[in-house]
Order: C-alpha cells, then sequence, then structure tokens
C-alpha cells in the first residue's frame, strides 16, 4: 500500500478552499474538479469561517483536554514517548449512510467467515483443507497458528470477538481491506474519545450534523464478553487482562474497564485452583467467569507457552479447556490475520458463507511463490513490502520511496525467507483535508472500523480514521508520527439507527465494593501524597506568613521544626545546605532529589492514580495531571521570590478541590475507603508531629510562650478558625492541643482521623475477626480518648512522639494486610 511519487495539491489558509485541488487520487472532500462533495459542504463552510488562531487555541485546548483525560499512548524505545497526547485532527471524516450500509455488511460478512475459518481449523479437523481450498500444511505453518489452541471450547463461535479491520479506499474511492487484526486490535478508546473532545471544541459542527452515536461501543462489548460464560450465573465476572501500565495500549485498557465496570487484572491478580480462575481482591477470592485479554498468546500461561512470562496466569489453558473460563480474544487467533492467510479471505467467504464478498482485498501476492517472487524483485519499487507478522507500521518496504540500498536489503531478506514476506499493488491511497499550522492541506488516511461478533455481530459506526500527519507519508500509526479524526456516519433523521437496542442477556446485579488488593496500595499512597502536598504547602504559607507579618521569632514554626514535622531532618542534612527560608523552601517545592517536596509527591500521587486510572473518576485524576502539568513547568524560583502565598495557595486548593471531587462523586467502596484511609493516615501523623514539635518549643523556652505561638500551631493545621468558633475565646495552649489532638468533629484533629480509619477498617472486616490494622486503630483511638492530662502524662513530648510513632505502626499493619496477598 502506498501512494506514486505524484505532485502533492496545493495547501491553502483556512478561509480560502480554492486552490485545494486533487492530482490522480481520490479526495473524501474534494472532488477532482474542485467541487466541495455535498456530504463535506456544511462542515467546511463553517471551518472557513473560523480563523487560524481561534484553530490553534482550540488545538491547545485539545491537548490540555487529552492530558487531563489522559488520553495518551506509548512509543517503545523512545524515552520521550511514554506519555504523549493522542493527536487528533479537527477536520472531521463524513461517511454517507448509504455508503456505510455497505462497509457494514462486508464487514459483518468477512468476521463471520473468519470465525467460521478458525473454528474449523481447531475444533473442526480443518474441513475447508480437506476440500482442498487451502493447503493444510500452509496453515499450520502460518505464525499465528497456535497447535494448544486445538479442541479449546470457544463459547458462541466467537473466537475473533472483537476484530479492527483495516480499509482504504483506493483511487476511485471504492474500499478494500488493508489487513484483518483479529488478536488484540487497539485504537476503539480514541474513537470515543475523539468524538467526546469535538463535542467539546466544536459543538456546533456536532449539533449541525445527523450522525450516528459511538457511546454504546462499551456496552456492545460488555454484552458480548457476557455472552462467553459457560454457566447460566446471574451476572458472570468479567475481568481485563492487561501487560500493565507501561504497555503502549494501557490507557485503552483502563478506558474499556472503566467504562463497562469490570476489573482491569493483571496476571499477578489472578491463580488458577481446582482449574478454576480466580482474582485476588481486598475481601479474598472471587471467580472469573469471562477473560478479556489482552496480551499475545505466548505470555498467558507460562505453562504452555514461554515459561519466563510474567505476564501471564499459570494454569488458565487448563481452566479453558475444563469450561471454566473462557477467553477474548481466543488462542490462535493469529493465523487469521496473517498478512498471507489475509490473501484466502474472499475463498473462505465463498466456502463457509456460499456468497462473494462484499469488501474486496487489495491485490496481494505470496511471496514464497517462486514465479511471483522473481517477478516482484526484479522491479520492487513498483509494490509495497511486508512481513507476514509485522504491526504498528514496522517493517514496511515502501517500493515508489525506496533507495538503493533498501532495495537491495528487502531483495536479500525475501530471498532469505520469502514465507515471511507479502507484497501488495501501490494503492492511490485517499487524502482528506487536514489542518497543518494554521494551514488545510491533504494528508493519506485508513480506516480501522471496530467489530464485535459475540452472540450477534455489531459494528461500530466509522470506527478509527488514522491521518498521515507527515505530508506525502502514507504511515498513518501513531506510533510513527501519525494522529487521528473523528469519524462520523451520517444517518436520516427522521430513521434514526438504535445501536443498543436488544437486551442484555443478564439482568443488572449489584457489585461487591470489592476491590483488587493490588489497586489498594496505589489508591492508600495517593491519598497520602495528597494530603502530605496540602500539608507542606500549609505549613510553607504559614512559615511564609509570619516572617512577613512581623511576628517575633518564637511565636512561628521556624524552618527546623518545618523539616521535624515533615520527617525531612536527616535528608535536608544531606544536601549540606544551611537551614534559611529559602533554602528550606526550595527543597520543599521543587526538588526532585527530595521524594516528600511537593513536586515530587504530585509525581508520585499522579502515578499512582495512573496505575488505577479505571477505579477513579476522570475528574480526579484531572486536578492532579493539570498541577502537575502547570507545576512541573513552572519558573519556581521567580514565583517563590514575588508570589509564593499564591503558588501555596493553588496548591491547597487544588488538593482541597480532589477531596471535594472524592467526597462528592465516588460510592463509599473500597476504591474511596484506601483513598480516605491514606488521606487520614498522613493527616493524623502530621498533626501529631505538629503538636509534639510545639509542645517541645514550650519545654525547652526559658520564658512562656505567648499566645501568637499556638495560635499560629492552629494556624499552621488550618484549625485558628474552627477554634474560635468553638471556644470563643483568645487561644489557650491546653484547649488549642486538646482540638488538635482529641476533638471528635474537627476533620483534621488527630481523634477525628483515626476514627475514620478505624471504621473504614471495620467496613472492609465485617463479621471478620479483627486483623493487626484493627488492633492497632483500636489502640491509638483509646489513646486519644483518655482525658488530656493523661493522654499527655509526666513526659508529653516523649507520649506525643510514641503517638506519632504508633500511627506509622498502623499504617505499616494496613500495608501486611492489605496489600501483601
Amino acid at each position: 500500500m502506498h501512494l506514486e511519487k505524484l505532485p502533492l495539491p496545493a495547501a491553502t489558509s483556512l478561509t480560502n478552499l480554492t486552490m485545494y485541488k486533487q492530482v490522480d487520487f481520490f479526495d473524501e472532500a474534494v472532488a477532482q474538479n474542485g467541487e466541495i462533495r455535498a456530504s463535506y459542504k456544511q462542515i467546511l463552510s463553517e471551518l472557513q469561517s473560523v480563523d487560524a488562531s481561534t484553530i490553534a487555541n482550540l488545538q491547545k485546548l485539545k491537548d490540555s483536554l487529552f492530558r487531563t483525560r489522559d488520553v495518551t499512548f506509548t512509543v517503545y524505545g523512545d524515552e520521550a514517548g511514554t506519555d504523549r497526547t493522542f493527536p487528533i485532527d479537527l477536520v472531521p471524516r463524513i461517511i454517507e449512510q448509504a455508503e456505510w450500509e455497505t462497509v457494514e455488511l462486508g464487514l459483518g460478512q468477512r468476521l463471520k467467515a473468519l470465525n467460521l475459518f478458525l473454528a474449523d481449523i481447531y475444533e473442526n479437523d480443518a474441513q475447508i483443507a480437506k476440500d482442498g481450498i487451502i493447503p493444510l500444511e500452509f496453515i499450520t505453518s502460518c505464525k499465528g497458528y497456535n497447535p494448544k489452541a486445538v479442541g479449546l471450547p470457544q463459547p458462541k463461535n466467537a473466537r475473533a470477538l472483537v476484530a479492527g479491520i483495516d480499509l482504504v479506499r483506493d483511487g476511485k474511492g471504492n474500499y478494500l481491506v488493508l489487513e484483518d487484526n483479529l488478536r488484540v486490535p487497539s485504537g476503539v478508546s480514541y474513537v470515543l474519545e475523539n468524538r467526546s473532545a469535538m463535542a467539546n471544541l466544536m459543538p456546533n459542527l456536532i449539533q449541525s450534523a445527523c450522525i450516528r452515536p459511538v457511546e454504546q461501543y462499551p456496552t456492545l462489548l460488555l454484552r458480548a464478553l457476557q455472552s462467553l460464560a459457560n454457566h447460566k450465573a446471574a451476572a458472570p465476572t468479567v475481568v481485563l487482562l492487561t501487560p500493565g501500565v507501561y504497555n503502549s495500549a494501557y490507557f485503552e485498557h483502563a478506558f474499556l474497564a472503566q467504562n463497562m465496570g469490570i476489573e482491569l487484572v493483571e496476571g499477578r491478580d489472578l491463580f488458577v485452583d481446582d482449574a478454576t480462575v480466580w482474582m485476588r481482591t481486598t475481601r479474598g477470592k472471587k471467580k472469573v467467569d469471562v477473560v478479556y485479554s489482552r496480551i499475545d498468546d505466548d505470555f498467558l500461561d507460562p505453562l504452555e507457552f514461554r515459561e519466563d512470562s510474567m505476564l501471564g496466569v499459570p494454569g488458565i489453558i487448563e481452566a479453558i479447556r475444563q469450561g471454566n473460563v473462557s477467553i477474548a480474544n481466543a488462542i490462535g487467533n493469529g493465523v487469521a490475520d496473517n498478512k498471507a492467510m489475509y490473501t484466502f479471505v474472499p475463498q473462505m467467504i465463498s466456502y463457509y458463507l456460499g456468497q462473494k464478498p462484499i469488501l474486496d482485498n487489495v491485490e496481494t501476492y505470496l511471496l514464497d511463490d517462486e514465479e511471483k517472487r522473481q517477478h516482484i524483485l526484479a522491479d520492487p519499487s513498483n509494490y509495497v513490502i511486508k512481513t507476514v507478522d509485522g504491526s504498528g507500521g514496522y517493517d514496511i518496504f515502501i517500493g515508489p520511496r525506496a533507495s538503493q540500498e533498501e532495495v537491495t536489503e528487502i531483495c536479500q531478506a525475501v530471498r532469505n525467507k520469502p514465507a515471511n514476506y507479502i507484497a501488495q499493488e501501490v494503492v492511490k491511497l485517499s487524502t482528506h483535508p487536514t489542518i497543518v499550522d494554521g494551514r488545510v492541506e491533504p494528508r493519506h488516511i485508513d480506516l480501522r472500523p471496530f467489530v464485535v461478533g459475540g452472540e450477534f455481530i455489531d459494528v461500530l459506526p466509522g470506527g478509527l480514521t488514522r491521518v498521515a500527519l507527515t505530508k506525502g507519508s502514507l504511515i498513518v500509526n501513531s506510533s510513527q508520527g501519525g494522529g487521528s479524526k473523528d469519524t462520523w456516519v451520517l444517518q436520516d433523521p427522521a430513521n434514526k439507527y438504535l445501536d443498543c437496542a436488544r437486551p442484555f442477556n443478564y439482568k443488572a446485579v449489584a457489585r461487591e465494593p470489592t476491590i483488587l488488593a493490588r489497586a489498594a496500595e496505589p489508591l492508600f499512597w495517593a491519598g497520602r501524597y495528597i494530603e502530605r502536598i496540602d500539608a507542606t504547602a500549609r505549613l510553607l504559607a504559614s512559615c511564609d506568613q509570619g516572617a512577613l507579618s512581623g511576628l517575633p521569632n518564637e511565636a512561628g514554626l521556624r524552618w527546623e521544626e518545618l523539616l521535624e514535622v515533615l520527617s525531612l531532618t536527616e535528608e535536608y542534612k544531606q544536601t549540606g545546605k544551611d537551614v534559611t527560608g529559602y533554602n528550606v523552601t526550595r527543597f520543599l517545592v521543587d526538588d526532585t532529589d527530595n521524594r516528600g517536596s511537593i513536586l515530587s509527591s504530585l509525581s508520585s500521587a499522579r502515578d499512582n492514580l495512573r496505575s488505577v486510572r479505571e477505579k477513579i473518576p476522570t475528574e480526579l485524576r484531572g486536578i492532579v495531571n493539570d498541577a502537575w502539568a502547570e507545576f512541573a513547568i513552572a519558573d519556581v524560583p521567580t514565583i517563590l521570590a514575588e508570589h509564593p502565598q499564591q503558588l501555596f495557595t493553588k496548591l491547597m486548593r487544588s488538593c482541597q478541590t480532589f477531596l471535594g471531587i472524592t467526597e462528592s462523586t465516588m460510592a463509599r467502596n473500597d476504591t474511596w475507603r484506601f483513598l480516605t484511609l491514606g488521606r487520614c493516615i498522613e493527616r493524623a501523623l502530621l498533626t501529631t508531629r505538629l503538636v509534639e514539635v510545639h509542645f517541645v518549643r514550650q519545654i525547652d523556652a526559658k520564658d512562656s510562650l505567648n499566645i501568637s505561638h499556638w495560635a499560629t500551631l492552629l494556624g499552621a493545621a488550618g484549625a485558628l478558625q474552627e477554634y474560635r468558633v468553638l471556644f470563643q475565646t483568645s487561644v489557650d495552649p491546653l484547649n488549642a492541643i486538646d482540638f488538635l489532638l482529641r476533638n471528635n468533629e474537627f476533620a483534621r484533629s488527630a481523634n477525628w482521623c483515626v476514627k475514620q480509619i478505624g471504621a473504614q477498617l471495620a467496613d472492609m472486616t465485617d463479621g471478620v475477626e479483627a486483623n493487626e490494622s484493627s488492633l492497632i486503630c483500636a489502640r491509638v483511638s483509646s489513646t486519644l480518648d483518655a482525658p488530656l492530662v493523661d493522654l499527655l502524662g509526666d513526659q508529653p513530648a516523649k507520649t506525643l512522639r510514641l503517638l506519632s510513632e504508633e500511627v506509622e505502626h498502623l499504617s505499616d499493619a494496613i500495608h501486611q494486610n492489605y496489600f501483601l496477598r
């Protein structure tokens, strides 16, 4: 697949399309004579009224939206590629209703035939080979054929439950199938996110067009996955198996899990016992009925495939054999999306369905055929040559643009292993108006529709249009610098499609409030980090305000004491710097070598939330993502020199917004509980340490400390106003300490925090014998319930130190009881 060396159309400004003319290939929006196609007239007219600066601002807003929502992808081998926002062009692709109906029928036909082929070779002794359609040795020698899949059952014959079938349009505008993706096709999350982005960025365009929705895809997918369950449970337990956070498609895995309401699991979250698959949760094991696998077959079961795999689940293949769990997509699908087997799909359609293909293949040649190989290698510049198992836009030889050195290399490679390669005729790939540097230019595109083939065959309207953003390039993959477009399938306003008209096979059943044991730890630590950011900003604001307001030195929290409250005294000593206000502030704000700094804590909170993003409201992640992105590029020295209080206030407000969203949008399940546990542990610890440090100062002071000292203590804890509401008098030292340690109603008191911890632990151990966490929590709570004079005893400083250590022990016990499973 490639475009010949033909002159590209001229670029034009957004306000002038008269120069946008095509030369010898099909453009989706503009005909050869320069006329705008009927379906594009309104959209391009709207865009011509938008100036370039507005478009630039919309692009920036899109990047901000995607960064906030973590709409990212990873490029392997690229140090800068672990956190890229997904590119989307603002000119949508439009497909007419009648045109799409033909495509939809062709995709359904193709997937049905491919599933019948897979069932035939793995469950029916390859009848297609016995009938002489495809040689058996060709099937079994194809990369992707898996002999261990023979005999494995697959309910509903849905071996390829999800398919991504790539389409291109030739010089006449005909849709052709470029390749089939039947193992772990990715990209559907970007279809839904692109639509959401367009609705936010250009709502007038969306409202003016009558287009088919795409938001129903998670519902279609969940319904299909549930239909694979081998037993009639009230509601089958479905999980999505991911390689982990560093996989290039992890955003999609988390997106789908969140939008289907299922668990996103890694191999370590599952285990097999008695040929049954279970997942480890915060409340014990839970049976799994269906696994939506997004890892390659070779890594799925180390007992059957790669022994060194750390991604899979030992014994899961045996569980499949015995019918105790179902998997999608099925083992062995790679044989059907092999680029060599692709050449036989038209014969499959004829053989299994007795029909002619609705969608044609790109003309393709197997290079293990000596006659064809010799003909093609005589002049490879006329062809595109690919490996039969390649993906991601890699390992593609594009003849019309190849150098002599590349020609020599591909010829040698094909001669060495001819069965590893196929050749395709050059396709004059269609183009589409695309905004590049504020101008509209033609760029080459393809289309990946997504087909769900369970009990029914459902085709997501449109799919993912991928665009080669580099001028003249035909490589549309995001890993190769490509982007995407929102794809609009038009429909008759008087006869709209009902894409979710069929009922679910299962009635809705409320799930238990449990979560994966693995997910509990990052939630807990995210809560601690957010609370630590808030406390550090609050303490810094107090110290800075005290220095500016002219309070006597004995009144405010000193810089050495601030480090002590945050347990960073030793870490600061290792810097070798003098203890000055500026040095300590920089150490606590943006020193990335200090794991307790605000910037480090923001980064850690973000990483922890990203690892469980499917559990967290998008708005919650967005608060942390936005704060991190803004803070990471901020000119901290200038801000601290000019407006430090503004910085501290902004950080505190971000943390309070995080807390507000947590409390107002999240169900009181274990996800919320572990966030809450982390926040309350950190808050109780810091409050106790703050009181301890102030008390030690009082004991060491030669003269009695004045009221300002205790008012500062309350202010640093964010408690001064609430204290005055309660006592309506000047600050009394014992009352201040009692309020911070023992008050049952103030949300920053140590006692309130410990009571919250106890309540959450009790909810998670209801009816179960108390564990170490609950016992320690009860002990700390009892200590705080005692009268203040008894709590402090004869050695208040020592008592308070022991109390903070006990809170640390409580944190350790939670780790032992819930995270190590």
